[in-house]
């Protein structure tokens, strides 16, 4: 076998780290590691696509989609301020600038929400004294972010968004459902986010314009919804900027008013308060504050930390969103555990941007109001940016800032019924967004079970100018490369990587004329891997585009979460005790889920169970 004049090494001979040498396995070829890491353990791999497999196959040629090498050039700079033209397609090493501050801003702005303070009393309503109290939200929100680190690692690594990783584990078409429940979870967030700070900011302006609610509301929302939605268009650049200066502004604007929340805490009453149970109180928080700070971004970690340069270490790509988000969410619930001490009601109010508002001096009303809503646009504009990026993963035809506009539709939709026509549908909204945790926790541990297993991440494809669009779309008439796919298992310190049947060399093909033409330069040195944009692709864990281990674990963990829920829809026959008010079922959809698809992939191999069901 040839690789653009370069030959192969046959038999049990061994390839080097970086070279273009694989063995024959029969119809699996397996290398000793495909990453492409440079001697200082950056990543290198092969290039950017324009997005995900849109027709899993090519109807002109029968080919899967990423057989299409698109001669036109293609702008994959991505400043702030302008519109970002990368969709989900890997990106381009020339295209990674940024920083470990940047990823610390990122997550830092997207958790100051004064939001965290109505946790903080959550937890102490559970009956835990002061130090208890501590310890869960510390611990809890350190363990949650470290999932947030890890995934934010494998986006560094992989170069792609988050939901297109996963697809390294459940395949193209076994991606479909937790891609589904991801979309919903985000669009659903982004909304309640929306909607609490519309109302935020209508009781700002009620203290200035004495309107009435329509107009009042309206206003709101434009200002709300509309900087949410800009910046989300805009992109991750512009996110970046934004996320900064509002950690900067905002973050002050909070100290101020934790500051004045501190002169009304009841120190005595919380010295008073007994330890609570550990089974019956510390262990449901616990869960409650996993499930409710860095479990609920994990879907979205890889698609800000897809940018970071190549020349930041792992260790800083882990520890930069665990501190930026931690460090911000551990101080507000804090401080919600010392005002819960004065007000219990905080915990349990329909409205608590409200809530906390009447504990405050009317001179604090402005900042205060100003923060909380300023908070939320900072967190709705990551969701919907994350969300845009879950749609063209279905396979949907458009430019990515195309994907966002859609969102905002049924963003504004769900916002404008709450708000103008029926605010009893926001609790029954809230609690079905809360019952997509089961899938999303299950969708982490998969996806975790296999980053740590098999570090199945796969390399990108040749490095060739791209014109096709966000999402993929194969452009007919263009050489073809075959299918390559990722084989073998490997510890955390290799990873796994395979080529799958020859790839033909690319001297003597025709070409369609085209004023840019790839040259033998643009050849990969290296096999491409493609079970991230390829349906035909063929690895250990994926076969023909679905991952079973991944998908059994993906069904087993929510089945048997949704089996402890508690929910105003319905309530889950194991759903009592300790069950019956937390967030516990999360972990054990999570823990079920990991474990299904560790046990699954290590007995059967995909191929295997394609068979069986065939």
């Amino acid at each position: 076998m040839e690789l653009d004049g370069t030959s192969t090494i046959q038999g049990g001979d061994s390839a080097e780290v970086g070279s273009p040498a694989v063995r024959s396995a029969g119809d699996v070829s397996k290398v000793d590691r495909m990453d492409g890491a440079r001697p200082d353990g950056s990543p290198q791999y092969g290039s950017h696509l324009d997005g995900a497999a849109g027709n899993p196959v090519n109807a002109s040629t029968g080919s899967p989609p990423i057989a299409d090498l698109p001669t036109a050039s293609l702008d994959v700079t991505n400043r702030p301020w302008r519109i970002e033209q990368n969709g989900i397609r890997t990106v381009p090493d020339s295209a990674r600038s940024g920083t470990v501050w940047d990823l610390f801003w990122v997550w830092f702005a997207a958790n100051i929400g004064i939001l965290g303070v109505v946790l903080g009393a959550i937890v102490l309503a559970f009956g835990l004294n002061l130090w208890q109290s501590i310890l869960v939200i510390a611990s809890g929100t350190l363990l949650s972010f470290a999932l947030v680190g890890a995934f934010s690692v494998a986006g560094w690594h992989g170069r792609a968004p988050m939901m297109t990783l996963s697809r390294a584990v459940f395949g193209i078409y076994g991606n479909i459902f937790p891609n589904v429940v991801s979309w919903v979870s985000l669009v659903g967030w982004e909304t309640i986010a929306v909607i609490t700070g519309t109302l935020a900011m209508m009781a700002l302006f009620g203290m200035y314009f004495h309107l009435g609610t329509i107009l009042l509301g309206a206003a709101s929302l434009l200002v709300v919804a509309g900087l949410s939605v800009a910046f989300s268009i805009l992109g991750q650049a512009t996110l970046v900027v934004v996320q900064k200066w509002g950690s900067y502004l905002l973050g002050l604007m909070t100290l101020a008013v934790l500051a004045e929340i501190l002169t009304k805490t009841s120190f005595h009453a919380l010295a008073a308060q007994h330890a609570g149970s550990w089974l019956d109180g510390v262990l449901p928080a616990f869960s409650i504050v996993v499930a409710g700070t860095g479990l609920s971004w994990a879907n979205a970690a890889g698609d800000y930390s897809r940018y970071t340069s190549t020349t930041t270490s792992r260790r800083s790509v882990f520890w930069a969103p665990v501190a930026g988000g931690s460090i911000p969410l551990v101080i507000l619930m804090i401080t919600g555990v010392l005002l819960g001490a004065k007000d219990p009601h905080i915990a349990t109010a329909a409205n608590p941007i409200a809530a906390i508002q009447h504990v405050l001096p009317s001179w604090m009303a402005v900042p205060y109001l100003i923060t909380a809503a300023g908070g939320l646009i900072v967190e709705a504009d990551l969701s919907l940016y994350s969300s845009g990026l879950n749609l063209l993963n279905l396979f949907i035809p458009l430019k990515r800032y195309k994907s966002v506009l859609i969102d905002s539709v049924f963003m504004l939709g769900g916002t404008v019924y709450v708000v103008f026509i029926s605010s009893s549908f926001f609790q029954p909204f809230e609690s079905f967004i809360l019952l997509l945790g089961a899938g999303l926790a299950s969708w982490a541990g998969v996806f975790l079970a296999g980053q740590l297993r098999y570090r199945a991440v796969v390399a990108a494809m040749p490095d060739v100018p791209s014109a096709s669009t966000d999402w993929g779309r194969p452009q007919a008439g263009h050489p073809r490369l075959r299918q390559v796919a990722l084989a073998g298992t490997s510890s955390m310190s290799t990873t796994v990587a395979a080529a799958a049947s020859a790839i033909p060399t690319m001297q003597g093909q025709s070409r369609p004329q085209s004023p840019v033409q790839p040259s033998a330069s643009a050849i990969p040195t290296t096999p491409a891997v493609n079970v991230l944009y390829d349906g035909h692709a063929t690895s250990v864990l994926v076969h023909k585009g679905v991952g079973w281990a991944a998908v059994l674990g993906w069904l087993a963990g929510t089945s048997i979460g949704l089996l402890f829920t508690t929910s105003p829809f319905f309530d889950g026959p194991l759903a009592k005790g300790i069950f019956a008010q937390s967030s516990l079922e999360i972990l054990v959809a999570f823990l079920v889920a990991a474990l299904v698809f560790l046990v699954v992939a290590r007995v059967v191999r995909a191929a295997e169970i394609h068979d069986w069901l065939a």
